[in-house]
């Protein structure tokens, strides 16, 4: 993923319902050759290197699932 893609993702994980809800950081990182974005989960260490849109949407399901 660019840089540019990163962050106009991380902007739309910012600006989503769940992003309140579940991760109190979102950022871009260097991952690999490109980059990703990276949530936290809030009161938790956990971060989570995301690449879509779709993962960042099953990451929410599945902490919803947890019972989190």
């Amino acid at each position: 993923m660019t840089w540019e893609e990163a962050t106009r993702m991380a902007d739309a994980i910012a600006e989503s319902p769940d992003a309140g809800a579940w991760h109190a950081r979102v950022a871009v990182a260097p991952q690999g050759q490109g980059y990703a974005v990276v949530v936290r989960e809030h009161n938790h260490h956990e971060m989570y290197y995301l690449q879509s849109l779709d993962e960042f949407r099953a990451l929410c399901d599945r902490l919803m699932a947890r019972g989190n």
